[in-house]
């Protein structure tokens, strides 16, 4: 269960068309990415409050979400700007997202991680992992055994920036709340403090509150926007990034083309578009601190 959940009962597979078109410039894209690679001396500078020339070189980005798409609606441009200058991408998911659904959950797990590495080849993003939660299950989970796993996670990746959900989970969604938990706690123990949160502005909400009403994607109330002014990194695609992250969102094709039908191409291209990121704030830290402190004196 991502963003969204389909209220569909079948799934259709997603066929990478352009995949093989991909390949070649993939294949460029990771000469630059050894080279970096080998540089050990590299120093990221913090994001810009704009994203429009971020990166300018060559970085790790870690992006610690979920289910299998919520990485495509939330920072699909980000990940292919990274990977354009040379950089490194890591995605981890929480789930295969087996409850975003109905059927055999272990074949919809299948297909979801499928679909997640198809949607991650048309970013050239190549590593991807799972952490393997159950979907829907990840507030229930050990929260020390999960902020562990994404210690070393962080400890084997070393990235220079690393992207989640904030404290609201975007939608309210249990999974994402306890993902944003989990991973802002392993930063924080790690003493990371270049940590970014997606969110939404004012702006944003504003103009899809119809279609969010609609649909009903807000789960236990609505999430709390942000003004433009606070935000760490706002990245605004160009043309042919919103091509790209058009492919990433379709071949999530078992969660998506059910909403496609339902509210048509035009509609599901003008929603998530810019991609929104603030840093978290002191009181954020200090909850995340508080909550692993708690933990380890149990």
């Amino acid at each position: 269960m991502g963003l969204w959940t389909p209220v569909a009962s079948g799934v259709k597979m997603f066929c990478g068309v352009f995949a093989n078109r991909l390949s070649s410039s993939c294949v460029r894209r990771e000469m630059r990415q050894h080279k970096w690679e080998d540089d050990q001396h590299h120093i990221m500078p913090d994001p810009p409050a704009h994203g429009d020339q971020f990166p300018t070189r060559p970085m790790t980005l870690l992006g610690v979400w979920a289910h299998p798409d919520d990485e495509s609606y939330l920072s699909a441009v980000l990940m292919s700007r990274v990977v354009k200058v040379g950089g490194r991408v890591v995605l981890a998911s929480a789930t295969r997202g087996e409850a975003g659904g109905s059927g055999d959950t272990d074949e919809l797990a299948m297909l979801r991680e499928h679909e997640l590495h198809t949607a991650m080849a048309s970013l050239c993003v190549r590593d991807v992992r799972f952490l393997d939660y159950g979907d829907g299950r990840c507030a229930y989970a050990d929260a020390e055994e999960a902020i562990e796993s994404i210690i070393a996670l962080i400890d084997d990746v070393r990235p220079d920036v690393i992207v989640t959900f904030g404290p609201d989970g975007i939608t309210g969604h249990p999974d994402h709340i306890a993902v944003s938990m989990w991973t802002t706690a392993a930063a924080a123990a790690v003493g990371h403090e270049r940590l970014l949160y997606a969110t939404m502005t004012d702006d944003f909400m504003r103009r899809h509150d119809s279609l969010h009403s609609d649909l009903g994607v807000w789960m236990g109330g609505e999430p709390q926007a942000v003004d433009p002014s606070d935000l760490a990194l706002h990245v605004v695609p160009n043309s042919r990034e919103r091509m790209l992250k058009g492919h990433a969102l379709r071949a999530h094709a078992s969660q998506v083309s059910t909403l496609i039908d339902m509210i048509g191409d035009e509609a599901f291209d003008d929603w998530w578009v810019d991609e929104f990121f603030r840093r978290p704030t002191a009181d954020e830290w200090a909850t995340a601190e508080s909550r692993r402190t708690s933990w380890l004196v149990s």
